[in-house]
């Protein structure tokens, strides 16, 4: 018995026959919502095996595929690893800004010496999302010098506890949006 023929979304990993990066997020395109492929579309890129011409040629020859058409929403919308977010919270948080029709944020954005939760660079805002960890006492002296630090640095700084996110999203929504209308 021959060898199969050579498919350009197959590849093989230890010996064995598996999809592409590219192919597993097309298909991936087919079963998750729209977050969840981005989400594996930012975790490639974290991984650094994320090639965005074998994503193009992918999508051009499985354009009529199920998952073709939330995968080249991730790719018109993201800069690829710009929506990565550290946890559940920052999920919820990027939710609600996109729920409220905000500009899209750049996500656990290097500034400084410091990795923002939420940064929109123009107009030099970051949006913190804060966990339990931020509630301890010398969570709060760390989260008080990093904001002089940021401000020092001409940033503004919104911080939001769990609680807020939770109980009152339309408020945070609200208060993002005036911070970015500024």
């Amino acid at each position: 018995m021959g060898r199969a023929p050579r498919h350009p979304d197959v590849t093989h990993i230890d010996g064995l026959r598996v999809t592409t990066v590219a192919r597993t997020l097309l298909d991936l395109g087919a079963v998750l919502a729209l977050r969840g492929v981005e989400r594996a579309f930012d975790q490639a890129e974290v991984l650094k095996v994320l090639d965005i011409f074998e994503i193009q040629r992918v999508l051009h020859e499985g354009s009529a595929r199920p998952g073709a058409a939330k995968l080249r929403a991730v790719v018109a919308r993201d800069a690829a690893g710009s929506t990565v977010t550290d946890n559940g919270l920052g999920e919820l948080m990027l939710a609600i800004i996109r729920r409220a029709g905000l500009p899209e944020p750049i996500c656990q954005a290097p500034v400084l010496q410091y990795v923002a939760d939420f940064c929109w660079p123009v107009a030099r805002l970051i949006v913190e999302a804060d966990g339990r960890s931020h509630d301890s006492r010398s969570g709060r002296l760390r989260d008080a010098r990093r904001d002089v630090a940021l401000q020092n640095a001409g940033w503004r700084v919104l911080r939001f506890p769990k609680r807020e996110i939770f109980a009152d999203p339309t408020y945070v929504a609200e208060a993002i949006r005036r911070a970015l209308a500024r």
